[in-house]
């Protein structure tokens, strides 16, 4: 995720909108140093419906709208998954998804945008 996070392009935003609880998000975050990069995010804890439904992706959105990406839409947003609900959920709420077999098979992750075996595979171009 490090390694992500630093090609992003400058300027772009970016948070996270995940199904998991607070805690244990945060305890990841700052296990790796990275709590500082997402000083507000989305998580189960704020959504009434998980995925497959979209509600914490278009709750991610909000928050960076809120936070100055006013001109952002879901078809200009990019979502990383690694499950086949995440994926189903992103879609849903029209935006593109890249999918890593992280926790399922390729085969599982096929209405993606794009598959990848890991984060360490994704380009910016």
């Amino acid at each position: 995720m490090r390694e992500l996070l630093d090609s992003l392009p400058d300027g772009l935003p970016y948070t996270i909108a995940s199904g998991g609880r607070r805690l244990d998000i945060l305890a990841v975050l700052e296990g790796n140093g990275l709590a500082k990069r997402f000083p507000s995010f989305v998580c189960g804890d704020d959504v009434e419906k998980s995925k497959p439904d979209p509600e914490c992706f278009r709750k991610g959105l909000e928050l960076l709208q809120a936070r100055g990406a006013s001109h952002l839409e879901p078809a200009t947003c990019l979502t990383f998954e690694d499950s086949f609900r995440g994926v189903e959920a992103a879609k849903k709420a029209g935006m593109k998804c890249v999918a890593v077999t992280h926790s399922y098979p390729a085969e599982k992750l096929t209405e993606a945008d794009q598959v990848l075996d890991s984060l360490l595979d994704w380009t910016w171009g």
